[in-house]
């Protein structure tokens, strides 16, 4: 909890900070940007991690393949990846770009899921026949 307001506060700073460089000198608001939202990811890293041994001590109990835990943590590392390069890029001024980072990551989600598709098919060819 104490994180996240921290957080809150220097991203409100950042904000308004961003605001007043930018009358300036708009590259480096910009840049402003970009570097605290890497700060803020690093911040959480640690959280990240907790929750990432919470969810392999829940796996391990259920019996199910690690596998399929794996392939969750790809597509939602490629979703905020796409996600926080699509916001920068619409910062930027550059909607094409974002929209076409947008697509390339739906395309990339879809290629990690794969493996999933083939068990779910897989599974329901073994209960028909």
């Amino acid at each position: 909890m104490e994180l996240i307001i921290k957080t809150a506060m220097l991203a409100v700073c950042v904000c308004v900070f961003s605001l007043l460089i930018g009358k300036v000198s708009p590259d480096m608001a910009l840049l402003l940007g970009m570097v605290s939202c890497c700060v803020i990811i690093l911040a959480f890293s640690e959280s990240l991690w907790e929750i990432v041994e919470v969810l392999k001590s829940l796996l391990a109990r259920t019996g199910l393949d690690g596998e399929i835990l794996t392939i969750i943590f790809k597509a939602v590392a490629v979703s905020v990846t796409v996600k926080l390069a699509s916001d920068i890029c619409k910062d930027a001024k550059q909607n094409a770009i974002a929209s076409t980072i947008e697509l390339c990551g739906s395309g990339a989600v879809l290629c990690i899921a794969m493996p999933l598709l083939k068990a779910f098919v897989q599974m329901i060819d073994s209960l028909l026949t």
